[in-house]
């Protein structure tokens, strides 16, 4: 498979993004950690 196709390369490439969004949300760097890890 290659990067481009990989689904889990491409999870990986939007968490910073969703760590930046997350922030935004809480405006606190711990709870937009929490809030990342957090699972549905």
């Amino acid at each position: 498979m290659s990067p481009a196709t990989d689904p889990r390369a491409e999870l990986v490439s939007l968490l910073p993004r969703q760590r930046r969004f997350a922030h935004g949300l809480t405006g606190d760097g711990h709870a937009a950690d929490d809030l990342c890890r957090r699972r549905a």
